[in-house]
């Protein structure tokens, strides 16, 4: 049975890789990462986010979307505050529930732990997806890098999932 009434899409944002991930409940539907330091000036890059962002949106009947604010562990450069404002106006385009945690709230979700490592963070969740093992154990560091912004979208869906369930238990 297809639940799909709550997709989450869950963004790592930044300006030059951008990580997602769909689940639906727990179930991973979806992840990837998105190169974009080819996209310069300003304009071109939100245009690239916007296009990533509702493509993703209509292919996978998103109803809910996450991002990681970043604003607390690094400074924020302006190509990176306007990915984040390009994220809240899809949401506010298309009229999508937008929600943000900070990453020290995706750890303690995913690890149980708020000071847990990307790494520590990536083996925990190939433990509920196996299928994710092949993208820690790269052979060069930057390939790792690379997909540690998947790990993180990732993480983040599952931290909105488990919050919101929480939630519903009070």
């Amino acid at each position: 049975m297809r639940r799909n009434n709550n997709r989450v899409l869950a963004i790592d944002p930044g300006a030059r890789e951008l990580g997602v991930a769909v689940l639906d409940g727990t179930e991973l539907v979806y992840y990837g990462v998105k190169t974009l330091k080819s996209y310069r000036p300003k304009r071109a890059l939100q245009q690239a986010v916007s296009d990533v962002l509702n493509r993703l949106i209509v292919e996978y009947n998103v109803k809910v979307i996450v991002y990681e604010d970043g604003h607390f562990s690094q400074i924020a450069s302006d190509l990176y505050n306007s990915v984040l404002d390009t994220i809240c106006s899809v949401a506010k385009q298309r009229k999508l529930t937008l929600k943000h945690y900070t990453p020290k709230t995706v750890r303690k979700y995913a690890c149980g732990d708020g000071k847990a490592t990307k790494r520590k963070t990536a083996t925990i969740l190939i433990t509920r997806y196996p299928e994710l093992s092949i993208l820690l154990d790269q052979k060069y560091r930057w390939k790792e890098k690379y997909w540690m912004n998947a790990f993180d979208a990732i993480a983040l869906g599952l931290t909105h999932v488990l919050a919101t369930k929480e939630g519903n238990r009070r």
